[in-house]
C-alpha cells in the first residue's frame, strides 16, 4: 500500500512539473483483455473500440517513434505480466492492423493459469 501511494504521489508531482510541455504522445498499459470484470481487465469489446479510435484520430507506433517524433497524436501499446487474453484476442487484431505493440513478460506469471506458457 505504502508502494502503491509513493508511485502515485511521484506520478502527481511529474505531472505537475511538466504540465507545461508539449505532450509528446502518449503510452497506454493494459492488463488483461477479458470479460471478467476485475480491475485489471477491460473487456475485448472495450479494446477493439479504443483500437477503432486510435486508428481514426491518433497514430498507433513504436516507442522510437514515440521519443523521435514527439507527436502529440502518437500512441504505444503496451501489455503487462502477459496474459494469455494478449496471446489469444489481442495478437490476431493486432496483427491483422499491422499495428506495433510491446509485451512486458512477468517470469514468476509463466506457465500459471490465465498467463502465457513458455511455450
Amino acid at each position: 500500500m505504502i508502494k502503491r501511494l509513493f508511485y502515485i504521489i511521484l506520478q502527481r508531482l511529474y505531472v505537475f512539473i511538466n504540465k507545461n510541455k508539449p505532450c509528446q504522445g502518449k503510452v497506454y498499459m493494459f492488463h488483461n483483455i477479458s470479460d471478467i470484470g476485475d480491475t485489471y481487465s477491460i473487456s475485448l469489446e472495450h479494446f477493439k473500440e479504443m483500437l477503432d479510435y486510435f486508428s481514426e484520430n491518433k497514430k498507433i507506433v513504436d516507442i522510437d517513434t514515440l521519443i523521435n517524433e514527439k507527436d502529440s497524436d502518437n500512441v504505444v501499446l503496451t501489455f503487462d505480466d502477459a496474459y494469455k487474453s494478449v496471446y489469444e484476442h489481442v495478437y490476431p487484431l493486432l496483427k491483422e492492423m499491422n499495428v506495433p505493440y510491446y509485451v512486458f513478460i512477468c517470469n514468476e506469471f509463466m506457465d500459471k493459469d490465465e498467463y502465457l506458457s513458455s511455450d
